[in-house]
């Protein structure tokens, strides 16, 4: 366990400031700013003046951060203008302190290395996207549970019942692949969320981050 902290911290401290030989999944780094309400925003860079400046080509150079929510979060940062920029100070005194205190700052990266994993991308998706109601067909779903089991039961008594079986496992197969997205989401997001609330416990431990948890103005998902 330590062997493999220390290894993180140091492929940290070796990739500082380099631009990332990462992929860039940018339908999943978009996707909060594509749901945020910009309606108090002053601006908003439109998708024709990214496309004019290149701006995904621009992001894939800048984006030095570690986790895939702060990839996000990133994203919207730079194509949204807040009206209310009082905040920026509070950042800029964040960053010269990681900047005069490395070990701080590498400390705080490997906390949120364990958000880098591409499933924290679905995390906005719980707060920002209506949850899914069970559909008008869903009844479909409870009797082909109760054909296979009765299928199941009286196979022994007509061994014909397998094929019964055998037709309602291909319909569930179907029914599974195709409301996979769906399903893939919410098991995928719900434990990143409880890993995010673990990481941001431990960040607000740290001084640099008292500040911000009384600002009450930070921006709410």
């Amino acid at each position: 366990m330590f062997n493999q902290k220390r290894k993180i911290k140091d492929k940290l401290v070796t990739s500082f400031g380099k631009v990332k030989d990462d992929s860039f999944d940018f339908e999943s780094i978009e996707k909060y700013f594509r749901k945020k309400d910009k309606s108090n925003s002053f601006q908003v860079i439109s998708d024709k003046t990214c496309n004019d400046l290149d701006f995904e080509e621009f992001f894939m150079y800048v984006d030095r951060t570690t986790s895939r929510v702060g990839q996000q979060f990133y994203y919207d940062k730079l194509r949204t203008i807040p009206n209310n920029r009082e905040k920026f100070a509070l950042q800029e005194q964040i960053i010269i302190e990681l900047d005069k205190n490395p070990k701080l700052r590498v400390e705080l990266q490997y906390l949120l290395s364990k958000l880098a994993i591409n499933k924290t991308f679905y995390i906005s998706s719980l707060f920002q996207d209506e949850h899914l109601k069970p559909p008008k067909w869903f009844f479909i779903i409870r009797l082909l549970s109760f054909t296979s089991l009765m299928a199941i039961l009286m196979a022994p008594f007509a061994p014909q019942l397998l094929f019964v079986l055998l037709g309602v496992f291909i319909i569930n197969m179907g029914i599974h692949y195709w409301n996979k997205k769906n399903l893939y989401e919410y098991l995928g997001s719900i434990p990143q969320l409880l890993r995010l609330n673990g990481v941001a416990k431990e960040l607000i431990k740290f001084d640099l981050f008292k500040d911000i948890t009384r600002d009450k103005r930070i921006n709410q998902i």
